[in-house]
């Protein structure tokens, strides 16, 4: 007469012998996954952090290249052995790779120098970017206003009284030379929107007002000299086929820019170089970004004028 319930109390057992196992196995199995999880992120911090130095080594090594090496109107010879790095740098921000680094080196006199922006170079390339002849007048006079020193308005820009008045914006312009960033442009009239867009990745921090037209690229040419497009693109053609931009190509791709030559400078390179220097391992990725100025001075073999990572 037992029998019956021992049956069920053997299936009762059983049963929960199934759910412990079910259990244990659940828990190993997060285990596992736990386990997984906290190698890959700690694999991904080894990687960051393999990222950052990697990074800051590439920056030292562009340093002291650009210390030590000769610099032409587009390039730097590398006169130091067994760096990694190609043995004539070009300083047309042409990528290069070092180890798990991709190097960028730009001439700052192939960019526009936000520190001293051009009023004709930026009209230029405004121009040639498809803005209205009114949207230019009043970025150019907008931005006069945003960096002189007085409260005196151009024809077509915008003092202190817009700023703090109309359309409710709430600050003042900076009246002073020195643009920060060129984000700040956003915030002066008439550069929200297409005009910034236009020029933003031709601006570099920096102090340069000389133009190089070995350094430049296509779009910036082609707002500087006045010349379509195509035109630009024939140059940067030549110039790479060469390595320079020669008056003979200019009279026969744009005369019209020889008129300008006397502002360019083509023969003599600009010392203050952008270095942009991006590092991938694994999915963690790093980014540092300078702009150095190599010439010496008495106290220092170079000066950093910009710093970002």
């Amino acid at each position: 007469m037992d029998l019956p319930f021992k049956r069920s109390e053997n299936g009762s057992v059983l049963i929960i012998v199934l759910v412990l196992m079910l259990v244990s196995i659940s828990l190993a199995l997060y285990a596992v996954s736990l386990s997984r999880d906290m190698v890959a992120t700690s694999q991904q911090l080894l990687d960051k952090l393999q990222a950052k130095v990697d990074s800051s080594n590439v920056m030292e090594k562009t340093i002291y290249i650009g210390t030590t090496g000769r610099f032409s109107s587009w390039s730097i010879d590398n006169m130091s052995a067994n760096s990694g790095f190609p043995l004539r740098i070009n300083l047309r921000s042409t990528p290069f790779m070092v180890g798990s680094s991709q190097v960028r080196l730009q001439d700052s006199a192939g960019r526009l120098g936000l520190w001293s922006l051009n009023s004709e170079y930026l009209k230029g390339m405004l121009y040639r970017g498809g803005l209205k002849p009114a949207e230019i007048e009043t970025a150019a006079d907008s931005l006069v206003d945003w960096t002189d020193e007085d409260d005196l308005k151009q024809l077509n820009g915008a003092e202190s009284y817009f700023y703090s008045s109309e359309q409710s914006r709430k600050y003042l312009p900076r009246n002073d030379h020195f643009i920060q960033t060129v984000d700040e442009l956003a915030l002066v009239k008439g550069w929200r929107g297409a005009a910034l867009d236009i020029v933003r990745s031709e601006i570099m921090q920096g102090a340069s007002s000389s133009f190089n037209i070995n350094t430049a690229d296509a779009t910036l040419l082609s707002g500087v000299l006045d010349i379509s497009l195509e035109a630009a693109g024939q140059l940067v053609q030549l110039r790479e086929k060469n390595g320079l931009i020669s008056a003979s190509d200019l009279f026969v791709i744009a005369p019209n820019a020889l008129t300008k030559m006397p502002e360019y400078n083509i023969n003599f390179p600009s010392l203050t170089v952008g270095i942009d220097i991006r590092t991938n391992i694994g999915v963690s990725a790093d980014l540092q970004r300078a702009v150095i100025r190599f010439g010496q001075s008495k106290d220092r073999p170079y000066t950093v004028e910009t710093f970002e990572e």
